[in-house]
Order: structure tokens, then C-alpha cells, then sequence
């Protein structure tokens, strides 16, 4: 663990889990979100934390709770699930809301 204590522990393993889930590289989140690839890679990793401008664009970006990201939340029924899983959840959650749009 960094010796940094103002991170937010688990934060980087849920931004990766999230980012992975929807088959994105670091560069591509990096690109969406206007900050450097380095820059995804260090929150992931849990060497740096993220602005709160930049948190808030990962809310958005993922559109999750900002209670889930930093851990208010306890209700992450994701956490037991496999990666392959989380996809097929996302892929759905994507298939819902483009029919709800027509």
C-alpha cells in the first residue's frame, strides 16, 4: 500500500474492474476523461487519487454511485462476481437502456 493514507482504499481495483468490464485500455478512459494515461494508471494502482472534478467525470463515465467508488456503499453486488460475469451484467445494462431510449 502506498504510505500515502488519503487515498481511497479499494478505489483503484474498482476503477480497474469497471474499466476492464467494458473492454477499455487505461488510454482509452484517459482519453474520455482529459487526463494522461499515467494519471488512469496511478488511480488504478492506488498511487495517486483522483480530483474531484475527475472523480466525478469517472461517476459519469461508468455511471455508477459515487458512494460505491468510495466505499459508503456496501451493497457492491458485483464484488463476488467473476470479470466474465460483470460483462455480461454491463453488456445488458447497455441493451436496456438503448431499447428504453427508442
Amino acid at each position: 500500500m502506498p504510505a500515502d493514507k488519503s487515498y481511497l482504499y479499494g478505489l483503484g481495483d474498482k476503477l480497474r474492474i469497471l474499466r476492464e468490464a467494458k473492454h477499455l485500455k487505461q488510454s482509452q478512459v484517459a482519453k474520455y476523461l482529459g487526463i494522461s494515461t499515467t494519471a488512469v494508471s496511478e488511480y488504478e494502482s492506488e498511487i495517486k487519487t483522483p480530483s474531484l472534478e475527475v472523480f466525478a467525470r469517472l461517476v459519469a463515465f461508468y455511471d455508477i454511485s459515487a458512494d460505491y467508488l468510495i466505499g459508503i456503499s456496501k451493497d457492491n453486488l458485483l464484488k463476488s462476481l467473476t470479470l466474465e460475469q460483470v460483462d455480461v451484467i454491463y453488456r445488458l445494462i447497455e441493451h436496456f437502456k438503448k431499447e428504453n431510449a427508442r
